[in-house]
């Protein structure tokens, strides 16, 4: 391997920790479960188990191959690695993947069905979020994992009932960007329902035309890019 590509795979184990970081600090944060993962070749690199999101450092990225044998690191791998390798091996566009229990996503999982779009957090998702309802527990077989690439298809954001969420991205950014996004929208969702319980009506949510053409400017690049570099700000502060 040369110096390059070396300082490539550092790069990406970097970010894929700061990802891991930033989801600690959205409050993703549950013990030591949650894990974000990248393409890295045909394997992958991800989040190790026993470590909180927070906690986690470049130093303590895992490389995985696509059959779950770790290649290189200090730590044991997250049994629920058939999550990422599944997704990456169906969907070649797809560099990175995020699972979390975040309390609100995790909560709506519980109901099996999909979110409404009401605010610029929620357009993100108005392309679908799949519900997986095939097993409240770990998603930690390769059928399991192939079950779930299936049900989130082509999309983006999949919650996995009474368990949390999965999305994915073209980058570790975009996929980071989606899951804090699918928490924010999943909390404005339960704060609408709360007040239209009082007042008697139900949230209005924003019509599909609209939400499209919202949703593809909230996904530009560069929106993505200037979202992640505040939340890496927010983490130097």
């Amino acid at each position: 391997m040369d110096d390059g590509t070396m300082a490539e795979g550092r790069g990406l184990k970097e970010k894929v920790a700061l990802a891991c970081r930033m989801l600690e600090q959205a409050g993703h944060g549950d013990y030591n479960l949650g894990h974000v993962a990248a393409r890295a070749g045909q394997g992958m690199y991800m989040k190790p188990a026993g470590l909180g999101l927070g906690e986690v450092t470049a130093d303590d990225i895992l490389t995985l191959d696509l059959d779950g044998r770790v290649q290189g690191g200090r730590h044991p791998s997250h049994s629920e690695w058939p999550i990422h390798a599944a997704i990456l091996r169906a969907r070649p566009e797809v560099q990175a993947v995020v699972h979390t229990h975040p309390p609100f996503a995790t909560a709506y999982s519980c109901l099996g069905r999909e979110p409404l779009v009401l605010n610029q957090d929620g357009v993100l998702f108005a392309g679908g979020v799949a519900i997986f309802d095939q097993t409240p527990d770990l998603v930690n077989t390769p059928a399991l994992g192939e079950a779930l690439a299936r049900r989130l298809g082509k999309g983006q954001a999949a919650l996995l009932q009474n368990h949390g969420l999965v999305t994915v991205g073209t980058s570790v950014e975009e996929a980071t960007y989606l899951a804090i996004s699918l928490e924010k929208s999943l909390h404005t969702q339960w704060i609408a329902a709360v007040y239209g319980l009082a007042a008697g009506t139900a949230p209005a949510a924003i019509a599909a035309e609209v939400a499209g053409r919202m949703r593809a400017e909230a996904l530009k690049p560069a929106r993505v890019a200037g979202i992640w570099h505040y939340l890496a700000r927010r983490l130097d502060g």
